[in-house]
This record gives C-alpha cells, sequence and structure tokens, in this order.
C-alpha cells in the first residue's frame, strides 16, 4: 500500500457518482496531485473542497501509478472570503485554473505552493492585489523553467530606465535600447522594472507581459489556450480599469 500525507491547496474538484468525487489539489511536498475522495457531497466536507481552501490531505493506493483516495481534514478556509468579493473571486479562479493547466502532475514545486499560498491568505487585505497576482505569474513562469530577467538591461547591465522586454529571450532592456525595436518588443510595466507605478496602465503591461510567456511557453505547446479563468479576470479590469481601445488592445 503506497501512503503519504501533505498540506494541500484546493485547485477543483468534478463530482464521481451520488456522494464522492474527483479532488484536484496542489500539495506542498507532492506537487499536483488527483484522487477519489468519499462522503464528497456530505454537509460536513462539501465546504471544505472549495477552490483555494488550505487543507490536509491523506493519499493511499495499492500502486503508486494509480489514482489513488484521499481523506481531509481543514487547515484554513480561504475561499470564503475571497468568494464574498468577485474581483477577488475571478483572481483565486485564474490561479485555481492556472496551476492545473501548467504543472505537471506529481512533481514537487514547493516554492510555488508557498507562494499560491501567501497569495490568496493576502489579497483581502491587500490593495494592490493585481499587482500581487502579476508577481505570482512572474515566478511561476519562473519555477517552470521560463524565468523573466527583468533586473537589468540585457545589452548594458543598466538597472535604471528599463522598458522593454524581448519576447525572444524574456531579457528587459533600456528606453534607449529599445527605441528602435518598440514595435517587437513587450512592454515592461514599471512595477516590474523596480519602479513604484502602480498605476492602470501598468497593470495592462503587466498582465500582457506575463500572458504572452504563459501562453508561448505552457499552452501553446499543450495546443490549448490560456484557461478561460485567466481570460475572464482580464477581460474584468480592461472593462473595469480602462475605457480606451488602446488600453484594452493590450490586455487582449
Amino acid at each position: 500500500m503506497q501512503q503519504w500525507r501533505d498540506e494541500a491547496i484546493i485547485l477543483a474538484s468534478s463530482r464521481h457518482g451520488e456522494q464522492s468525487a474527483v479532488l484536484h489539489a496542489l500539495t506542498r511536498m507532492n506537487g499536483r496531485v488527483s484522487g477519489y475522495l468519499r462522503g464528497a457531497q456530505g454537509p460536513r466536507v462539501r465546504p471544505l473542497i472549495q477552490p483555494g481552501n488550505n487543507v490536509a490531505l491523506t493519499w493511499q493506493s495499492r500502486l503508486a501509478d494509480q489514482l489513488g483516495y484521499f481523506t481531509i481534514e481543514p487547515i484554513q478556509a480561504v475561499a470564503p472570503p475571497l468568494m464574498q468579493r468577485s474581483d477577488l473571486a475571478r483572481v483565486l479562479q485564474s490561479v485555481s485554473q492556472t496551476l492545473l493547466a501548467a504543472l505537471p502532475e506529481r512533481q514537487p514545486y514547493m516554492g510555488v505552493f508557498d507562494g499560491t499560498k501567501a497569495l490568496l491568505q493576502s489579497l483581502p487585505q491587500n490593495k494592490n492585489w493585481a499587482v500581487a497576482y502579476i508577481w505570482w505569474e512572474v515566478h511561476l513562469l519562473s519555477a517552470l523553467g521560463f524565468g523573466l530577467r527583468l533586473e537589468e538591461c540585457a545589452m548594458t547591465g543598466v538597472r535604471h530606465d528599463l522598458t522593454h522586454v524581448s519576447p525572444k529571450t524574456g531579457r528587459a532592456v533600456t528606453r534607449a535600447i529599445a527605441a528602435p525595436y518598440k514595435e517587437k518588443l513587450l512592454k515592461l510595466p514599471a512595477f516590474l522594472g523596480g519602479a513604484d507605478d502602480h498605476g492602470p496602465h501598468e497593470m495592462a503591461h503587466g498582465l500582457a507581459l506575463t500572458g504572452y510567456f504563459l501562453h508561448h511557453h505552457i499552452a501553446q505547446p499543450q495546443g490549448r489556450n490560456l484557461p478561460e479563468a485567466r481570460q475572464r479576470l482580464v477581460a474584468s479590469l480592461a472593462d473595469y480599469q480602462f475605457t480606451d481601445k488602446i488600453d484594452k488592445a493590450v490586455l487582449a
């Protein structure tokens, strides 16, 4: 009998039969995992398996490569305060669906787990939650081997006046270096380049930047688009924060 116990963040669940579910979760030591959960539709268990909740999972199976069965215990109900706000609910859905799409099964990503846990717990108190979400996507790309080099200019090593990113290398360049190639480069939002600017235009450029690399390095090789939940989050920010066509185009 194979068995382990681990801390987990619920990502999704799908009904299986009358009382059970197939549960998908990100665990700290065992990565993204799936398993059957008996009694998932009961009044005690159902609130525990909402996406975002922090739980303790015990997994067991006769063979290591089988789906296996979970038992579950609560740690922290993270989902309820997020679901009370439509903007934070969209962030939660985007986080959950992006992790499901991006992470391979059963490979540990402890940094991703810790960063996701910290992000979700901090969202209700964070005025700059959109900035925090974009940084989360930057760190996710790095963990998956597609790290962006945003701290200095790829050509000169200069650490100030960084304005654009190469779509080929993911490295930043200064305004002067970027000038002849602006149409071929991605805009670097000021807050990712070290400046203290969290304006709405910067959110647009940040989502466009991380979205480009998530699409080309993760979604496209799998023959997929970015998760619909992320697209809804981007669209909601566009409708809420931006009014002109240029800004909305940047987010597309």
